[in-house]
C-alpha cells in the first residue's frame, strides 16, 4: 500500500458520531485508503486527472470522500450515519424553533429551518 493513508477534514467531523460509528468510519476509510494505492499505484507521481469527489456505503454509513492522488491519501469530507438512536445532545438543547424543523442526523446533523414551501402541483389538460 505504500504511503497511502485516511484523513478527515475538518478535524471535528467524528466528535458528534457514537463510537461505533466511528469504527465503521475508520474501518472503510482503510478499506478505500487500500482500494485506492492499488487504482493509483503511481501515487506522487500521477499526472492524469483526479477523480474527484465520490460516495461509498456500506450498511448505516456514507462517506463522501476525496482521493488525493498524489499525496496518496483519501480525505472524507462528510460522514452520514444512518444509525441513531437518539439525537446529538447539540439537538437537544436547540431552540423550539429549530426543534420544529426537519431533522436529518449525520455527524453535524443538519436541521433545515424557515417556512415550508407550497408542493408544487400537477395540472392536466
Amino acid at each position: 500500500m505504500a504511503d497511502w493513508h485516511w484523513e478527515h477534514d475538518p478535524d471535528d467531523l467524528l466528535d458528534a458520531l457514537p463510537p461505533e460509528a466511528v469504527d465503521a468510519v475508520e474501518r472503510l476509510a482503510r478499506e478505500i485508503a487500500v482500494r485506492e494505492s492499488m487504482v493509483y499505484p503511481e501515487g506522487a507521481s500521477f499526472t492524469g486527472a483526479t477523480p474527484g469527489l465520490r460516495v461509498q456505503e456500506e450498511g448505516r454509513l456514507m462517506l463522501t470522500y476525496l482521493t488525493d492522488v498524489r499525496g496518496e491519501r483519501a480525505v472524507v469530507v462528510q460522514v452520514t450515519w444512518l444509525g441513531w438512536n437518539q439525537l446529538p445532545e447539540a439537538l437537544d438543547t436547540a431552540s423550539s424553533v429549530e426543534r420544529r424543523a426537519p431533522v436529518f442526523p449525520g455527524p453535524h446533523a443538519v436541521v433545515m429551518g424557515g417556512r415550508p414551501r407550497p408542493r408544487s402541483r400537477l395540472v392536466s389538460g
